[in-house]
């Protein structure tokens, strides 16, 4: 937003590269966050299948 805000100033073409500026951080800060939620469901889900094969086979030992 500031670099968008900064060179508005410089170019005169308020306040269209303000706008432009402004997308460009928010659509980047989305990508950032969706990438993070991604990256911890993939390790989580890691975690919670591990959970469930060991339990598996302790289920499976005690079977006649």
């Amino acid at each position: 937003t500031y670099l968008g805000y900064w060179c508005d100033d410089k170019f005169d073409t308020s306040p269209w590269l303000l706008i432009v500026g402004s997308l460009l951080g928010v659509t980047g800060g989305m990508v950032s966050v969706i990438k993070t939620v991604e990256l911890r469901t993939q390790v989580g889900s890691g975690k919670h299948a591990a959970g469930e094969d060991s339990a598996g086979e302790g289920g499976s030992d005690d079977a006649p």
